[in-house]
């Protein structure tokens, strides 16, 4: 989950930011320290906003017929 916020989190923020850049060309300035703040605050976003499913999410084993169990074969509950 986290990735997949990151990658849209990600794709939203250069669509702003080349928005901003077109329709504002004099008053935006892009610079490092303001993409490391976005790309910190992109992570951070993304990383809680995917936290509660990681809190409540469980794995089960997969129990074959027979009793045989694989700890290598998990399903999400």
């Amino acid at each position: 989950s986290t990735s997949v916020l990151v990658s849209v989190l990600t794709l939203s923020a250069i669509a702003v930011e080349r928005w901003w850049a077109i329709c504002y060309p004099l008053r935006f300035k892009s610079t490092l320290p303001r993409a490391r703040k976005i790309i910190l605050l992109i992570w951070i976003v993304a990383f809680l906003t995917a936290l509660p499913e990681a809190i409540v999410a469980k794995t089960e084993e997969y129990i074959f017929p027979g009793n045989y169990t694989s700890p290598f074969l998990t399903r999400c509950a």
